[in-house]
Formats: C-alpha cells, structure tokens, sequence
C-alpha cells in the first residue's frame, strides 16, 4: 500500500542520504574554501600591508635569508621566513620564498602556513601580489579547537592581488583545494574587507569520498559572507553515491564553532536517490545541531514526491530527526496525495495531513513504523488481477500501522475515528459499503492467501450502516441489503459480517431486526439470532410479520426457528405458530414443521378467515392444528390451498375436527402468503367432527365455510355415522350437518333420500 511499501524511505527519499547531502558534500565544500580565501587570506593580506612597518624596512636595497616573529603577550601570532627580501627603486618590496606561519589563539594549537615563491608589494598604490603559486595549509576551523590532528585543508592558486584602498582581494585564477579525500576546484575570487563578502566567480567543483560515499559537487558560483557566518551557492548540485540533491540558490548559515545551523534552499529544489526516488519543491529549510547532525527539514511551497512505483504530493513536508541524526517522524501537510504501485496492487491516499513515526531497522536503514492521516483520510487499494478488487477506507482520521512480511514493509492494521467508511468490491458485482463513528481494519500480507478480500478483519462502531450488493449467479436472483447497527464485526477468510447492537437488515422487501445478524458477503445470505423480528411484504401488498428466535435467509428461501416460544408468523387476517416456518419469497411458498428429527406432533398452529355468503366480512375463523403445513399459493385459476397432516385438529364456528390430514382451499386469486379466506377443507382419515349435543365419524368430511355445512362420508365397510344425545345413532352413505342447526341430512346406499330432524331440546316443552 501507498504507506511504507518501499524500505529505507521517508517520504520516498533515504534519510542517510539526506544527511550525506547535508553534512558531506556542501558543508565541507564552503568551510574548506571559507577558510582559505576567508582566513588565511585575510591573514596574510594583513600580514603584508603591516610588514614594511614592522620590519623597520624602508629601503632600497636586498636581504638575504631572514626570519621575523611577531608575538603579543607571550603568544607568536605568526612567523614569517624569506630566502631574500628586495626592495626596488619604484616603491615596490619583492619577498622570495616565503614561508608564512599563522597561530590560531592561544592553547587552540591551531596553525596555518602560507607558502610562494614571490610576493610583491606596492607600498605607494597599496597592493599586494602573489607573483606566482601560492599554496596554503589551512587547519580546518570546524575541527582545529577540538582536534588538533584533524583532517587540514590545502588551497593551491595564482594571481592573487590585494588592492589596500578597496580592501579587495581578488584572483581570476584557478583554486585548487584538497581536504582528506574530497578534491574541489573554482575559477576566480574576490574578498572584500569591509563586508566580508567572499565570491567564488565560477565553476565551482569538489569529488572525493566522505564516509566511504562518492561526492561529487557543483556550482555555478558561490558567496561567503564571513561577518554573517553565510555561505551561498548558485545553480548547486550534489551527487553522492546514492542520490543527487539540487536547487537555484542553497545557503548555510554557520554557527559560532564553524559548523552549519541552517541550510535554506530556493527555487527548483530537488532531492534524487540513485533508484529513482525524487522530491522537488519551492524551498528547503534544514536545522543542523552541533554535532553536525539533521534535527529538522521542512520543504515548503508544493512539495512532489516520485519514484518508479509511485509519486506523492502536498504543500508542506517537515521531518524531525534524533540526536543521532535518524529520522524520527516526517509530516505532509496541505492536500496530500500519496500513489504506490506494484505488481499486486495500485494503492492512492489522499489526506489534509498525514504524520508518519520512523525507525531504522539493524541495517539502520529507515522504515515507516506507523502513520496518521487526518482531515478527509482515504486509501484505496485495487489489485491488478483480473477480476480487480478495490478496498476503500476513509474517515476524518486514518492511523495505519506497519508490519514486515519477509522482505515486504506493508499496512497491518488501520483505525479510524469520524465519520468511518469501508467499501470492498470483488470486480464481480459483489460490493459491499459500511459507515460508523470507529473502525478498525486487519489487512493480510501482499499475497496472502486467496481470500476474496484483502481485509483479514474489520471492525466498526457507533451508527453502523451496511450496504451490500450481490449479483445473480447459481440460480439466485441479484440482491441488494441495507442494516444498520451499533456494532460490526467482518470475517475476510468467511466473507462474514456480524451486527449486533439493536441490528436491522432490509433487503429484497423483507426487514429483520434480532440481538445479532450476520451477514455472508457475495451471497446476499443472513442469519439472525436472539429476539428475532421480521416483516416484509408479500405480493398482495399485505404485510407479513414474523417473530423467531433464530432465523437463516438463504436466496429467496427464509427460515424461522423457535426457542423457549413458537416460531410466529401473520398478516392482518391470518396466523401461524410452529417451531419452523419456512417461506419462499420469490413464489410465496410455505413450509411449517417440527425440527428436523423430532417426534413432537401437533406443532403447528394455523389460523385463518373463514368465507361467508352474501356477506362483505368473513363468518368467523378456522383454527387448524397440525404436525406439517405446505401452503401453495393461488396461481392462475387454482386457488390457493393449505396442506396439514400428521393428525389435524380443527376448530370452526360451528364444530370441531380431528383428522390425519387436511386440506384448507382458500378463496381469492392473489398469489401471496396465507391470501384469502377459507372457502374449504376437506380432511382425511379417521375424521371425528363434535357438535353441541352429538358427534360425528367418517373417513371424509368436506367443510363448506359460505355455508357451514359438514359433509361426512365413509367406506362401505364403514360408513359414517352421528351419535346425538337426545336420538341415538345415525348412519348412512353421507350424513350433512350444518353449524346454525341441528339438522342432520342422510342419504342411504339406494336413491331413496332419508331426511332426520332432530330436537334440540326436548325438555323445554
């Protein structure tokens, strides 16, 4: 992912090599030729425009073979050895092979010589001119106080001229400089006394090696302004063995010890490694410490970042280093943008801010150890496979913590807090979108496993919403999920999302709300469990409510489950109690039985309207109890009937009903669940019908609701037959009762029809 794919970068840029560009290359560049031209030869410009005087010299003549010492205090300020001395008719002293030793102060054992083989000086015009070579041995002022042994800088030039009015002292010659193993180069210099502005005009170099590393520098020219402790290059660039570092103007600002405090970059600044890796901006601000160690960076003014796998970009980039000079934390601030692309993967954040905590690994190259992006945080991973899944997380504030996989450096854990959103789609029209107040994602390692998701684990918190779209495949019709919850867990191995904290699932025109919901990604399947309630709507426009203990959806297919109370199921008209109510709610289908392998009987609970002639309202309701229930709904001209078997019970208006099974015929044409009244039921098998004052027996009954009429039948071996209180026993090949009265219609085994009234109550006379 776009934070910390690549190892040894801050920002896409190694810290090592930054401090190299800062401590190597520049800084010892400007100190050595600082302290040739900006020392020594003040020194020695001093030295010559006081020496006639001091010598006592004024005269035409020649010396051959002095020394002279000049000492304040007990302390040598310098010594000054000359094979011959002339001076001319024209004004003019000539020294020949001069040897100049300069003392530092007192007890810093610091010294300087300056050695040619001819000086010039013109007393009457006040100049000063070396005649030919000149070669200095400069101690190095950052070094000389603290270590008298250190490393000493050596200038070899020509041409050099003092001009005592103007205090300038200039040179159009070549300087060449040596300083341990770096080896620079100038064209031409001027130092002016009264400001202490030195230039070097042009072509200023240094190649050599500084830490084990090549360094290779370059300007087009330089300025020193010894009274302010600056240094200025122009058009510089440095190249060491693993990057280049670029800008229009670079200035340092130098500290009392001679060491660098600042450095100060502008226009056209870039930092280049040698793989690639680039950051370019306006201006470069860098804080040196004593120790000559990076303490802080800041880039300002639209910073890019690039590299082969990706680029970057913000307003504002800052780094913060230890004591040691590691990198410790690195800010990007102002409309951050961070790509990464690799062979798996095309990773993209945007952020208003991000802030990235830093370590070095044993190799002490510098790793990303986390990151917090804030202010509209995004990241967005697609993989490059085919289908190609993408992974969004965002929020206000987006904390990322990294992790080594081998040689991988990748995210392992992100958090976020405000206003949180995750999105996943597995290019194959399987999506999936959650908000919430937190989140918290576990990412798998580049190439783990083939799950169907690059999230390990996600968790979210506080007014969780879910949406979730899966398409058709494997016979099952696209679907589209909505829930909402306080609570969410995710499964990536499973695909699995679990809800809990009051959770609600729409989907498909059905609504669930239970104590816990799990949804199955890609599927569109649900499972609820605890306190379960559910309502959708049917194809009659009458809403059906449900209420289980545990319910499954799998497809159109719904299952409700009992616990300590029956499954519950009813629309405005109808009821419907069992342990297990199954519903097709693609074809309004229903099931209603005991659990898979129970011997309960008499589980199921049905009640529904019953039809009444002439009239707009049902007569009442038929209760029917039974161990299975298959309800099909109308389709075409077939009505709409209720299947019950495994012993039914029944219960109407006017009588009550045992049978081994049923079947309840349902009147209306609308194909929904449980539509309609009862129009008929006819039950089978050992069927006793009771009515106030008799009962009946038969292996048939065909109940009419419209009419309350009980048609009862029989075999021949065993024909029907009514036992009344107050008439004794009635038989025939059908017997018809009826729930207003107490008639009873018989028909016998011929064509003669036989006609029974029975009194009700004969005692009321």
């Amino acid at each position: 992912m776009a934070m910390g794919s690549r190892r040894g970068r801050a920002g896409g840029i190694s810290v090592t090599r930054l401090r190299r560009w800062l401590l190597v290359g520049v800084i010892v560049l400007l100190v050595a030729l600082a302290s040739f031209i900006g020392i020594a030869r003040y020194k020695a410009r001093k030295f010559l425009h006081d020496l006639p005087a001091k010598m006592g010299i004024d005269i035409k003549s020649q010396a051959n073979g002095f020394t002279y010492s000049q000492s304040v205090k007990g302390h040598t300020l310098f010594t000054l050895h000359a094979a011959k001395a002339i001076q001319r008719q024209n004004g003019k002293t000539t020294l020949h092979d001069v040897a100049i030793t300069l003392y530092g102060p007192e007890g810093s054992h610091e010294t300087d010589s300056i050695r040619g083989a001819e000086f010039e000086y013109d007393q009457n015009n006040g100049i000063v001119k070396a005649m030919g070579e000149v070669h200095l041995d400069l101690a190095s002022p950052a070094n000389a106080q603290q270590n008298p042994s250190a490393k000493r800088i050596s200038v070899t030039t020509s041409g050099l001229v003092f001009t005592q009015k103007e205090g300038v002292a200039t040179t159009d010659q070549p300087l060449h400089i040596e300083y341990g193993d770096l080896h620079g180069t100038a064209t031409g210099a001027d130092y002016t006394t009264s400001t202490g502005l030195l230039n070097l005009h042009s072509a200023v170099t240094m190649d050599g090696t500084q830490d084990r590393q090549p360094v290779h520098l370059t300007a087009a020219s330089a300025q020193l302004d010894r009274n302010q402790r600056l240094a200025t290059l122009h058009t510089a660039l440095v190249r060491t063995g693993e990057m280049d570092a670029q800008g229009d103007t670079v200035v340092l600002d130098a500290g009392p010890s001679g060491g660098i405090d600042e450095i100060r970059a502008d226009g056209h600044t870039s930092l280049q490694s040698g793989d690639g890796i680039r950051a370019q901006a306006p201006k470069l601000v860098a804080k040196i410490s004593e120790q000559n160690k990076p303490t802080l960076v800041t880039m300002s003014g639209g910073v890019t970042l690039s590299h082969p796998e990706g680029s970057g970009s913000g307003q504002t980039a800052v780094m913060h280093f230890d004591a040691a000079g590691n990198a410790k934390t690195a800010e990007l601030t102002g409309g951050v943008t961070l790509d990464h692309h690799s062979a798996t993967s095309l990773d993209h954040l945007t952020a208003d801010n991000l802030v990235a905590d830093l370590a070095q690994d044993a190799t002490r190259h510098t790793l990303l150890k986390d990151a917090t992006a804030t202010g509209h945080a995004q990241l967005h991973s697609t993989t490059t496979g085919k289908p190609a899944k993408t992974t969004a997380v965002s929020g206000d504030t987006l904390h990322a913590i990294m992790a080594a996989s081998g040689k991988k450096h990748y995210v392992s854990l992100l958090t976020g807090s405000g206003s949180t959103r995750l999105d996943e789609d597995d290019g194959a029209g399987t999506t999936r979108t959650s908000t919430g107040d937190t989140l918290q994602v576990k990412l798998l390692p580049p190439g783990a496993g083939k799950t169907a998701s690059s999230v390990q684990s996600a968790t979210q918190d506080g007014r969780v919403t879910v949406n979730a779209k899966s398409p058709a495949k494997n016979g099952k019709a696209a679907s589209e999920t909505h829930a909402t919850a306080s609570h969410a867990d995710f499964d990536g191995a499973t695909g699995k999302l679990l809800l809990t904290g009051a959770p609600s699932v729409t989907g498909d025109g059905m609504q669930i709300a239970a104590d816990h919901i799990t949804l199955t990604q890609g599927s569109g399947d649900a499972e609820a469990t605890g306190g379960v309630r559910g309502v959708y709507q049917s194809k009659q426009n009458d809403p059906v409510h449900v209420t289980a203990e545990h319910a499954t959806v799998a497809g159109s297919v719904a299952k409700f489950f009992a616990g300590a109370h029956a499954a519950r199921m009813w629309t405005s008209s109808s009821q419907m109690e069992a342990p297990v109510i199954e519903v097709d709610r693609t074809t309004n289908r229903l099931m209603a039985h005991a659990p898979s392998g129970s011997p309960a009987t008499g589980t199921v609970h049905l009640l529904l309207p019953a039809s009444a002639a002439g009239k707009e309202k049902s007569s009442g309701v038929v209760r029917i109890v039974g161990t299975t229930l298959l309800y099909v709904p109308a389709e075409g001209a077939h009505l709409a009937h209720a299947d019950v078997t495994g012993g039914v019970t029944m219960q109407t208006s006017g009588a009550s009903l045992a049978a081994r099974q049923a079947i309840a015929t349902l009147s209306g044409t609308t194909p929904g669940v449980l539509s309609g009244s009862v129009q008929q039921i006819v039950a089978t098998g050992a069927v006793n019908i009771t009515q106030p004052g008799r009962t009946g027996q038969g292996e048939r009954l065909v109940y009419t609701a419209a009419d309350e009429r009980y048609v009862l039948t029989g075999t021949p071996q065993n024909q029907p037959k009514v036992i009344d209180s107050q008439k004794g026993t009635i038989t025939g090949t059908t017997l018809t009762l009826h729930g207003g009265d107490n008639n009873v219609e018989v028909e016998g085994a011929g064509t003669h029809r036989v006609h029974t009234e029975v009194e009700a109550n004969p005692q009321k006379k």
